[in-house]
């Protein structure tokens, strides 16, 4: 189901609960590009924090605990009960000087609006790192069973987030051996009874499949293709 301003209710929230416990190397690597980028602002975001898996690893990495962001009703109560201060919108946040979000974006209908509301509210000079799914070319039915109105090409997401104002500092592509299971779903099809989503098979992914695909991506393929696109894009001072 997709998410919309009159339903909040995430689709994909038992892939956010397998995707916590059985994909750790996974949720680290994100965490840790992120954390790149940090320099010295004192003040995060995590935009769409989920059950906080993302925010934990971020917490753990900076001993910064960034302010969450979730719209949906029972992941805000998870937060809460982590301890992050909990808004339900972007716009209740004041103050922030940096802001990250991860496979996030592809949720929402509207996701220039959403740009240019954190460009508004964020402090000048102050960054932006988004993490999401990769190549419109990829979407399958694997998106569509979670929620995803799109996949996002490098020239696409710079477009969007230069037309919200942002400088775009950099931008690389992760995950090059996830980009040919995505290419499989896309032409062979993805049904959950297949199991191919199981924490089993999740862990087996995170375990021996991604740390190989993040040795090549270190070796230049990130430049070129990946599953994800990663980008990093700043609010300049005028």
């Amino acid at each position: 189901m997709l998410q919309t301003k009159e339903k909040t209710s995430y689709s994909g929230f038992d892939e956010l609960v397998a995707i916590d416990k059985a994909m750790p190397r996974y949720n680290s690597f994100i965490a840790e590009t992120i954390a790149r980028s940090l320099g010295s602002s004192k003040k995060p975001v995590d935009f769409g924090a989920g059950i906080g898996t993302l925010a934990d690893c971020f917490h753990a990495k900076t001993g910064l605990k960034p302010t969450c962001v979730e719209v949906d009703e029972t992941c805000r109560g998870i937060l809460i009960s982590k301890g992050y201060e909990t808004l339900q919108d972007i716009s209740g946040v004041d103050n922030f000087d940096f802001v990250f979000s991860s496979n996030v974006l592809e949720h929402i209908e509207d996701d220039q609006e959403i740009l240019k509301c954190i460009f508004d509210r964020l402090e000048k000079n102050g960054q932006i790192v988004l993490y999401l799914p990769a190549f419109q070319k990829l979407f399958s039915d694997l998106d569509a069973s979670v929620g995803h109105y799109r996949r996002y090409d490098k020239r696409m997401l710079v477009d969007k987030l230069t037309s919200a104002g942002f400088r775009v500092e950099e931008v690389f592509y992760a995950d090059c051996v996830g980009f040919f299971i995505s290419l499989f779903f896309r032409y062979f099809g993805y049904s959950a009874d297949k199991g191919l989503a199981s924490p089993s098979r999740l862990e087996t992914y995170d375990k021996f499949i991604f740390p190989f695909s993040k040795a090549l991506d270190s070796l230049g393929l990130k430049h070129f293709f990946g599953k994800n696109i990663c980008v990093r894009a700043k609010k300049i001072s005028e």
